[in-house]
């Protein structure tokens, strides 16, 4: 059986005031309306600093044990009736390549920190594998073979089926991913393992004023960090579905955080890093 999930986005925000949650009416002509939530509902960007401490600095935040609940995680392909969750398997490298056409300047730094920040959280290997012209969203993405790989590409909006432009006062997408996951029998123990197979990574090029790295970002306008988004589409594409809680940079809103996984993140990338264990050799 062939599961494919696509198009797991991240919603942009915007806030004039931090802490303030901004009305539609008092947003200054250099920050974007508030987003909402890609599917249906609204979504509150306000960020209140008494969760880090009224005197936290992002030093000794970064010291602080992960915030959240660490139930706060959901996964891209959870376990069916048929099938157990999808995960990549931990004891085969992961390959990735990037299409850099369109990457900010500092773009492909922030991407290979995000790697390692999600190494560090799960265990799986990340192997670099050079350049490619491909874009996800596209006709020659679809029809090429990337089994095995995680493509990371930017692209404008419009110009791909994952990241449509989007109407004056609606959401914003900053970027999308998705996988495909196959389950088989274990060829030895005759088990069914589900695994990942191959995921993409599509990021908007409609954000040039997102601050790079992993620190706190701007202060006003676009909120999170090319770190965070990299990270949040990072975890999509290893298995993870968005959460819940502010506080976790799987929440499907970016937000003036540093981006340090909250404990609902790491939780998730445990459950699909090396602590599964390896995938046997499976069944054709």
């Amino acid at each position: 059986m062939t599961r494919f999930k696509t198009g797991v986005a991240l919603v942009a925000s915007a806030l004039v005031m931090v802490g303030l949650t901004q009305p539609r009416a008092s947003v200054t002509p250099t920050a974007p309306p508030s987003a909402q939530h890609g599917l249906s509902h609204e979504v509150s960007h306000e960020f209140n600093d008494a969760a880090y401490g009224a005197f936290a600095t992002p030093s000794t935040v970064a010291a602080l044990r992960p915030l959240g609940s660490s139930r706060d995680y959901s996964l891209l392909f959870p376990a069916e009736s048929d099938a157990p969750y999808a995960r990549w398997d931990p004891c085969k490298p992961v390959y990735w390549r990037v299409n850099p056409r369109w990457a900010p300047k500092g773009a492909l730094a922030d991407l290979r920190g995000a790697f390692a920040r999600v190494h560090a959280a799960s265990g799986l290997t990340f192997v670099y594998r050079g350049t490619t012209t491909l874009v996800p969203g596209t006709a020659a993405y679809a029809t090429a073979n990337t089994d095995g790989y995680i493509i990371v590409a930017w692209a404008p909006d419009g110009s791909t089926t994952l990241i449509p432009k989007a109407p004056r006062g609606l959401p914003r997408l900053m970027g999308r991913a998705g996988g495909v996951s196959t389950t088989r029998y274990g060829a030895t123990d005759g088990k069914l393992y589900a695994t990942i197979d191959k995921a993409y990574v599509l990021l908007s090029t409609s954000f040039p004023s997102l601050a790079g790295g992993f620190g706190w970002g701007n202060r006003y306008g676009w909120q999170g960090t090319r770190g965070l988004l990299d990270m949040h589409e990072l975890g999509h594409a290893v298995g993870l579905d968005h959460a819940r809680g502010k506080t976790q940079v799987m929440y499907p809103a970016a937000q003036h955080m540093l981006a340090n996984w909250g404990a609902g993140d790491l939780a998730g990338l445990r459950l699909v890093g090396t602590a599964a264990g390896c995938v046997p050799a499976l069944a054709s």
